[in-house]
């Protein structure tokens, strides 16, 4: 009698663990299922639109996210710009000027060594670091400067480059806070340039 007992009491035991045991499956199943949805739904919010964008002489493109959209007043950015772009909700701006290589006397090189002596003059910055980088599938290269205006910190981009045909400028910039943020979108942007 007392066997049948344990037994009963072992067999009520096992029953309440392998009831748990489901109750554990279900609830890390569902939690599974749920963090699934999150992490979908985070790739769907990531997924970014590229739209392309022409220069006001219709010569070169770019593609920057939709966000970004061409300034209202042509040229408000910069005179001698040929493509200008703004991000407001991100305080993010771009400008692209460039030079027929017929009109200038001299190498890439001596090109990119004047912008940026040119950036630091403007700024009154030493330009803090270098990177070598490609655009329109030529060498390039852009100096990183942190300027500071009417008590704003900007973090600024100065891009050198060379086309077939021209040598450019580009200078992307936004609020120094978003540097980390805007480091991969920069570098899409800036890549997608090309002379059409």
């Amino acid at each position: 009698n007392m066997k049948n007992e344990n037994i009963s009491k072992l067999k009520g035991i096992l029953m309440s663990v392998c009831l748990l045991l489901v109750v554990a499956l279900i609830i890390y199943l569902f939690v599974i299922e749920k963090n699934n949805k999150l992490d979908t739904g985070n790739k769907e919010d990531k997924e970014i639109k590229y739209e392309k964008h022409t220069s006001y002489d219709g010569l070169f493109s770019i593609e920057a996210p939709e966000t970004w959209k061409e300034v209202e007043i042509k040229k408000s950015l910069n005179e001698k710009a040929v493509l200008e772009l703004e991000n407001e909700d991100e305080n993010a701006y771009l400008v692209v000027v460039v030079n027929n290589k017929k009109d200038l006397n001299e190498t890439f090189a001596q090109f990119k060594t004047n912008v940026f002596k040119q950036k630091e003059a403007v700024y009154k910055k030493k330009i803090s670091k270098y990177v070598d980088v490609v655009i329109d599938g030529k060498p390039a290269q852009y100096g990183v400067v942190y300027y500071t205006k009417d008590n704003v910190n900007t973090y600024i981009r100065a891009y050198a480059f060379e086309t077939e045909n021209y040598y450019g400028q580009i200078v992307i910039w936004t609020l120094a806070s978003n540097e980390d943020k805007v480091q991969d979108e920069f570098d899409e942007i800036v890549s997608s340039f090309k002379e059409i």
